[in-house]
């Protein structure tokens, strides 16, 4: 008896070593460390990257984890780790990246540098661009401030490639950056009406309202604010119809147009909601696109208001998550299928309305562990298919 637990402990030894073993081989396969990014040419076969992390909840014990897997002109991942935060982006302009975590951002361009935030961010929203100081900008849903007694939105912005801090308060539904201006949308405090106020990033001028729309019950807003010179539009769901809406910037009018009418079930209703939360409404020319839970794709002539659904992604797209990305008139679409870790990077012509590209990721890397789920919360494009 003693013999047969004897070797069945060292059987459970020799597992225990092959698992870690195993374990350490995928974790060192593909890494990208600091030292890679900080190559002047690190970025120069870089096709794509996506963003991954934990939720806010999981990192209560201070363990969560985020990902930026990075893909060369081949399909090849390359993976970096950093700490985590929820709904965390990637920024891209002209070569230079920028990503970040709950602490931190890392910015590669031209080499690295990691540059601490002044204070710690459990949420994020969007990074974008700012053409006026030549930097990015990173906005983040805050939570509640004790000190003021209500909601804030905290946002960094980077100049003279130093980033510094402002706070925004109130909770940000949806929002757009437009020739120096943040344009911000958000609901009362009675949930009756929207606000649309202006933001002057890095100035010491509070947020100014502009405008107030009366807000339907139960209607929920999808993507980000876009603008054009004159108007400012957004996505809206009330109940089963989803319809554009359109404000003159000047004058404050209003405009509702239909795009899409839903049966109007819950499961339909749950189905139709956009896989690509933050990215699911683009302005393309004088054209706006909505691509709604389905898969479909919604061209809106912001003149009339008139919506035809020009074409559907792919269905094995919509088999696991994904996320989109606009540039150019092209719409770029990542998929993973969680079942078998597929991935690939889809490219369609919007004013064509067809698939134009396609590129497959060569093994995916396994994100997840025993006790940590990440979550894909972003994608970009660094060069064309092509």
């Amino acid at each position: 008896m003693r013999k047969s637990w004897m070797v069945l402990a060292g059987c459970l030894f020799v597992l225990t070593l092959l698992i870690g073993l195993f374990f350490a081989f995928s974790d060192s396969f593909g890494q990208t460390s600091e030292n890679d990014m900080d190559q002047k040419d690190f970025l120069e076969d870089k096709k794509a990257a996506v963003y991954f992390s934990t939720t806010a909840d999981q990192d209560m014990d201070g363990k969560g984890k985020s990902f930026a897997v990075f893909f060369d002109k081949m399909g090849t991942p390359n993976t970096f780790e950093m700490k985590g935060l929820e709904l965390g982006s990637i920024g891209v302009k002209d070569g230079k990246v920028l990503l970040e975590d709950k602490e931190n951002f890392y910015s590669i361009a031209n080499g690295f540098r990691k540059i601490r935030k002044e204070e710690y961010q459990h949420t994020g929203d969007h990074i974008g661009y700012l053409d006026q100081k030549n930097g990015f900008y990173a906005l983040y849903n805050s939570g509640y401030d004790k000190e003021s007694g209500g909601y804030r939105s905290d946002y960094y912005w980077e100049e003279d490639g130093e980033f510094k801090k402002g706070v925004i308060p109130f909770f940000i539904e949806a929002s757009v950056m437009h020739k120096g201006t943040l344009y911000t949308l958000s609901s009362s405090e009675d949930e009756k009406t929207y606000k649309i106020s202006e933001v002057k990033i890095g100035e010491e001028t509070p947020p100014k309202t502009l405008f107030e729309i009366k807000k339907n019950e139960n209607s929920t807003t999808f993507g980000q604010l876009q603008a054009d010179e004159k108007n400012l539009y957004f996505i809206r769901q009330t109940g089963n119809i989803t319809e554009m809406v359109k404000v003159d910037r000047k004058t404050g009018e209003k405009t509702f147009t239909k795009v899409a009418s839903y049966s109007n079930d819950e499961e339909t209703l749950y189905k139709q909601t956009p896989f690509s939360f933050k990215r699911c409404v683009f302005l393309h020319n004088e054209d706006l696109y909505f691509i709604d839970g389905f898969g479909d794709v919604y061209r809106i002539q912001t003149g009339s208001g008139e919506s035809v659904k020009v074409f559907s992604l792919s269905e094995d797209s919509m088999a696991g998550s994904l996320e989109t990305f606009y540039r150019d008139g092209n719409l770029y679409v990542f998929s993973i299928n969680h079942e078998d870790n597929s991935a690939k990077i889809e490219q369609y012509s919007l004013p064509e309305g067809r698939k134009s590209g396609e590129m497959l990721i060569k093994h995916f890397p396994e994100l997840n562990t025993f006790n940590k789920k990440v979550y894909l919360y972003d994608f970009v494009m660094l060069q064309d298919l092509k």
